[in-house]
């Protein structure tokens, strides 16, 4: 819940202008970058398995299909990250600018590479990334139901954020992929 909390909150422009506003621009990004690693740390550090098993899948060949579908999952996430600009996701790009004087760069509408295909790629694999095992316990399925939840109300703000920053350039790209 922390995660998902600290992902949403901070990635609302009200907080950004309230509380992040009063650093200097170029730092906002990696801030947020820093306490989502901080928020993922925790997860990670204070996480009490449940291991009592929901589904364990018996056949080999279906279990191969659940990892090959796994390990899709975390490269479209990987891939979506790159196709977004890591640089600029992880505000390296942003620190970089300030560091050498130079303006800091324009925030633009992401529409490449996965972004042709798949509205929310980085989504798609952390959900894949999550769902698709071959043994599932219900700590894994906890874990997996809460993502997907963060997931579906983080995409409605995530998409009226959009909305209203990019206007009808995000709104034409959108109805492509409906």
């Amino acid at each position: 819940m922390l995660f998902g909390l600290q992902h949403s909150v901070m990635a609302r422009p009200w907080f950004k202008e309230r509380i992040v506003g009063r650093l200097p621009p170029p730092f906002e990004r990696c801030t947020y970058v820093h306490m989502a690693n901080l928020a993922l740390f925790a997860l990670i550090a204070l996480w009490q398995p449940i291991p009592s098993e929901v589904w364990n899948v018996g056949s080999v060949f279906a279990r191969e299909a659940m990892w090959a579908l796994f390990a899709i999952g975390w490269i479209i996430l990987f891939l979506g990250a790159w196709s977004f600009g890591i640089r600029d996701l992880l505000g390296i790009r942003q620190m970089q600018a300030w560091a050498h004087g130079e303006p800091q760069p324009r925030r633009q509408l992401k529409t490449g590479w996965l972004y042709r295909w798949l509205r929310h790629p980085m989504y798609v694999g952390v959900l894949l990334g999550v769902w698709a095992t071959p043994r599932m316990t219900l700590g894994h399925a906890l874990l997996a139901l809460g993502l997907t939840g963060y997931v579906l109300i983080a995409m409605r703000y995530e998409e009226r954020d959009l909305r209203q920053r990019f206007g009808r350039a995000y709104m034409q790209w959108r109805d492509v992929r409906r």
